[in-house]
């Protein structure tokens, strides 16, 4: 089974970029070459042996120096009992309204801290490029200055969302960049070639090979979030060389970014009625075991405790079509096994729970036509009533104001 996994890297390699756009807007565009030293030596070469081995000063060196958490606390430790469930560095990254669904992400701060190192081809340039710095950033002092937007992967959350029907807000289709390759085009070019007949190719079978959604041809979805870095320029140094020609300025920068913690999903409930209950028969310090609805008459509470209730719902009153099933009469399907011979059966309606004036049905089951349902290997998973006042709930209105709910007194064991 797969599980979700934070690629948190890329949320570093995400703000590099973005820092490498800011960089080039301080300087006025004049910087020639941006590289740093996050990311791979072999895609570094492949460059090179592109034709960009040569390059034009000025060029900027970002060299990233050390990751610690912000104020030295970690995203556990700052949350109420050590719990990141319980967490005010929350936000939402996706919504599906339709659902109620939402997935959030519990993120922490994270100090990076790095320099950048400019070389120039003569000290006019760098005397140019010194003023630059200390005319447009404050200096040891924190500061906003641009937004950025970074996306995270959500595909486990929300595969089971419909796209089309569903209303559903900030998620993406977007190729995965970690996607090695598209197995039938391979299969198919190999195939396609009948001058080697001894490399023969065979479809790659996906499950077998451990691929994660073998069938989403590489398709991931995706959240998008918004990234805004705290940055400080803690000290800028400049390094003359008349001898050797070396020209070049060294600045030291802090940024507070936000990457994620853990991603939640979480299912939200509409509550359309609330029952209250009140326990006036129970003894002992156990009240919740025997709850009694607060508007049921007190004379049907005589010598009688109640041990259950279950709420009923348009789907369990079952009116056969009189043409098309002549001879069976309606019923009343409970989702449950009822053991009569401990219980004795009621069926209680309130038509309307705001008002005292409104009619209040109690029917008796005992005496009615009681038949069990069973699975296909015998255990009982409803009980089937048959009553001649049926008839009476066949117009009845379910609202959060209008409930039937069948109730169980315990019988006396003799």
């Amino acid at each position: 089974m797969h599980k979700p996994i934070l690629r948190i890297q890329n949320v570093y390699g995400d703000f590099l970029r973005s820092f490498k756009v800011f960089l080039d807007r301080v300087t006025r565009g004049s910087l020639n070459k941006i590289e740093w030293n996050y990311g791979a030596k072999t895609l570094e070469y492949h460059y090179m042996m592109n034709g960009h081995e040569s390059f034009e000063f000025p060029v900027a060196i970002i060299d990233i120096q050390d990751i610690q958490p912000v104020d030295g606390v970690s995203a556990i430790a700052r949350s109420p009992k050590l719990n990141t469930m319980i967490s005010n560095h929350q936000v939402t990254i996706a919504d599906n309204s339709t659902l109620n669904q939402r997935i959030l992400m519990d993120k922490r701060w994270v100090n990076l801290m790095f320099t950048v190192t400019i070389n120039t081809e003569d000290i006019v340039s760098l005397l140019n490029l010194h003023d630059l710095f200390l005319g447009n950033l404050p200096q040891n002092f924190m500061f906003y200055d641009y937004k950025f937007y970074n996306y995270i992967e959500v595909t486990d959350f929300t595969r089971h969302w419909d796209f089309i029907n569903h209303d559903i807000e900030n998620v993406f289709l977007k190729y995965d960049p970690t996607y090695r390759y598209n197995p039938d085009v391979k299969y198919k070019e190999i195939n396609a070639s009948d001058d080697d007949p001894f490399q023969p190719s065979e479809e790659r079978d996906r499950e077998m090979a451990g691929d994660d959604y073998p069938v989403d041809e590489g398709l991931r979805y995706f959240a998008m979030i918004k990234q805004e870095p705290i940055l400080k320029m803690t000290s800028v140094t400049k390094q003359i060389d008349k001898e050797t020609s070396m020209y070049s300025m060294t600045i030291n920068f802090e940024a507070q970014i936000e990457v994620p913690n853990v991603l939640l999903w979480q299912q939200e409930f509409q509550i359309k009625s609330m029952e209250i209950v009140i326990d006036t028969v129970s003894e002992g310090n156990q009240p919740e075991k025997y709850p009694i609805l607060i508007d049921l008459p007190d004379n049907l509470l005589t010598n009688k405790t109640v041990s259950k209730g279950i709420m009923l719902t348009p789907l369990n009153f079952i009116f056969p079509d009189v043409a098309s099933t002549e001879g069976v009469k309606p019923y009343l399907e409970v989702p449950a096994n009822i053991n009569l011979d401990i219980s004795s059966v009621a069926l209680w309606a309130v038509e309307n729970v705001t008002d005292v004036e409104s009619s209040r049905f109690f029917v008796p089951l005992d005496n009615t036509t009681i038949e069990y349902i069973k699975d296909a290997v015998g255990t009982i998973v409803s009980t089937r009533f048959t009553f001649k006042e049926m008839s009476w709930f066949q117009d009845f209105e379910f609202n959060q104001f209008n409930y039937l709910k069948v109730i169980l007194f315990a019988k006396e064991i003799i």
